[in-house]
């Protein structure tokens, strides 16, 4: 139990020690909620002139989030549950006064409406301030119930404010870097596959080691779309915004997280297929060797291909058309070997319908696609600049 509270708290402060900014962020959220709260309860204590100010220290620690507008709708959402929650009780006070047959229909009305999805983490305030003010002040204290909105209003702004003066949350850089490390991982994986079947050596280790690596880039998929959605967040409602106008392209950045995740999908039957052609116990009758090779050279086609997404020079496009038309011309070739094949033709149409779909992401990509500088792609021989999507900061 102590090992699964400390180890989170350990990795994350060595990761913010080595400069992971996810792990800054989390530690930068400990720091400011810390200074909300106690500038919340400094403040109530000597507005409200009351030894246990709770509300409003609360308020202001909770509303502290990754984003300044996840800190805006959670301050509101956070307000409008307390409210409910108090009107609640005042109404049972005051129509029929404190006793067990009253409590329990509230409290019950209350834990519903605290499961409502527009009041966000905030909905248990709903039950939580019913009890509260109801065991407190019989739910009709209209000095208590003031003070406790006040608190609240208070807290939820200092929460807000500390939130955008100190170091104010922006993820674009953030949702860049994972956008950047799978579009790599998808180009490595389409390369190291399509090198292996031109150099001829390769093994079904191999081949199951693609497919690992394909399941991987999957999984991550889903996050990187978080991640890019979280940074486009982060932009709204932010004062940085106002000095440090970012052009990043986050429709575009969607789609290339879908299109590498098409392409992941069409590699991972590809390295399937590679793995059931070399795997001793249920081989199925493989391709010719050669076949294999000039297969190769069309994923070699593709990852070239790919590392053209990122740009939108004409220069940049005419070459990625001249990719894209050379790999159809070789798929077609390879194709008309499969009808007078014999045997393995599984094997053949399976790599052939796989490499035909990659390609047809790769095309459909083209129009919308947006990925950061330097995304994929080997590195660069020279220094020449080229105009490139989604990527002004």
């Amino acid at each position: 139990m102590q090992g699964e509270v400390v180890t989170p708290v350990v990795v994350t402060a060595r990761n913010a020690r080595e400069g992971d900014p996810w792990a800054r962020g989390t530690v930068m959220l400990v720091v400011k909620a810390a200074v909300a709260g106690t500038a919340a309860w400094t403040l109530a204590s000597n507005v409200f002139d009351s030894s246990t100010p709770t509300y409003a220290p609360l308020a202001a620690m909770l509303v502290v989030e990754r984003t300044i507008a996840r800190s805006v709708s959670g301050s509101v959402q956070r307000l409008v549950a307390v409210l409910i929650g108090m009107l609640m009780a005042a109404g049972a006070g005051l129509s029929v006064g404190l006793h067990w047959w009253t409590m329990l229909p509230v409290l019950a009305v209350a834990v519903a409406i605290g499961r409502v999805p527009a009041l966000g983490d905030h909905g248990s305030m709903v039950p939580t301030m019913a009890l509260l003010s109801l065991i407190t002040a019989g739910g009709t204290d209209t000095d208590f119930t003031v003070a406790t909105m006040l608190e609240t209003v208070m807290g939820g702004a200092i929460g807000i404010l500390v939130n955008a003066v100190v170091a104010p949350p922006a993820h674009i850089e953030t949702s860049r870097q994972r956008l950047r490390r799978i579009a790599g991982e998808a180009y490595d994986l389409v390369t190291d596959v399509g090198e292996a079947l031109k150099g001829g050596s390769w093994t079904v280790e191999e081949a199951q080691e693609w497919a690992q690596r394909s399941e991987r880039l999957a999984d991550e998929a889903p996050s990187v779309l978080a991640a890019v959605d979280l940074g486009q967040e982060s932009t709204r409602m932010n004062p940085r915004m106002v000095l440090k106008r970012t052009d990043a392209d986050w429709t575009g950045y969607r789609d290339a997280v879908r299109a590498l995740r098409a392409i992941q999908a069409q590699i991972a039957g590809i390295a399937a297929t590679l793995s059931e052609v070399r795997d001793p116990e249920h081989p199925v009758q493989p391709p010719s060797e050669r076949y294999l090779e000039a297969f190769g050279e069309v994923l070699l086609d593709l990852a070239s291909g790919m590392s053209l997404l990122d740009r939108t020079d004409d220069a940049a496009r005419d070459e990625l058309t001249e990719i894209l038309d050379r790999c159809q011309d070789r798929i077609t070739t390879l194709g008309d070997e499969v009808y007078g094949a014999g045997a393995g033709v599984f094997a053949y149409g399976s790599l052939l319908v796989d490499a035909t779909r990659m390609l047809q992401v790769v095309d459909a990509a083209r129009p919308g696609i947006a990925l950061p500088v330097e995304a994929i792609g080997p590195d660069p021989d020279d220094d020449t600049e080229t105009p490139r999507s989604g990527d002004t900061l």
